[in-house]
């Protein structure tokens, strides 16, 4: 798949399962063990930080490889790996 297609891959994961809240659309994004690794990660995190957001930055593709640059805001209204709700918001948090 040329890099391009990938960027848009990963662009529309972040846009429809991410933040629109919709793991349906994984269903036609993705298959097999990606697909099961992205709703493993999506759904506790989505539980844990219910308004999480991730801003697309910027994109760096290359042949089957995306490296993605995101700002990521939520707020901690559940348990995360252990560690009780806060209620604390975070914003604009750097991940790549």
């Amino acid at each position: 798949m040329p890099s391009q297609e990938n960027e848009e891959l990963v662009r529309r994961l972040v846009d429809e399962v991410v933040n629109r809240r919709n793991p349906d659309a994984l269903d036609e994004l993705a298959e097999g063990q990606f697909a099961k690794l992205a709703l493993r990660w999506i759904s506790p995190f989505r539980s844990s930080f219910p308004d999480f957001r991730m801003e697309i930055v910027q994109f760096v593709a290359e042949d089957d490889k995306v490296v993605g640059h995101f700002k990521c805001s939520g707020t901690h209204r559940g348990d995360w790996l252990g560690f009780p709700p806060t209620g604390r918001r975070f914003e604009n948090v750097d991940e790549i």
